[in-house]
């Protein structure tokens, strides 16, 4: 509610996370936020799509942060819905932000000492 501090760009990285989220107002009252705060990264972090992927991705989309979004896949999500989105080959991928690489895993495939997900982190 109050205001919110300015940022020195080159100390200080914000990046919001969500997950469990579908389409409703929650979710806009939620961009509206990652926007309020400059954030330079939005994580969604699975199990968007309860209901309706694609209007998720339309209230992104409109709030102007798809540039900025990575998405993980959940057990409520479609890894074709995520790749087409965010234009990955996979739901295991890296995007860097800055001097920031995030890795987003799938939520659906095991990972252990053995597994794809693992060896594609030790590859980067």
């Amino acid at each position: 509610t109050g205001s919110i501090p300015s940022i020195n760009e080159s100390k200080v990285f914000r990046f919001s996370a969500l997950a469990d989220i579908d389409n409703n107002n929650g979710l806009v009252t939620q961009l509206n936020l990652v926007k309020k705060y400059q954030s330079k990264v939005f994580a969604v972090a699975g199990d968007f799509a309860y209901q309706s992927a694609s209007g998720v991705f339309d209230k992104i989309t409109a709030a102007g942060l798809k540039p900025i979004t990575i998405i993980a896949d959940g057990n409520h999500d479609d890894c074709g819905d995520i790749q087409n989105y965010v234009q990955v080959n996979s739901c295991v991928y890296t995007k860097v932000f800055g001097k920031v690489k995030f890795f987003v895993l799938d939520g659906n495939e095991p990972f252990s000492c053995s597994t794809t997900q693992l060896n594609s982190l030790n590859s980067e």
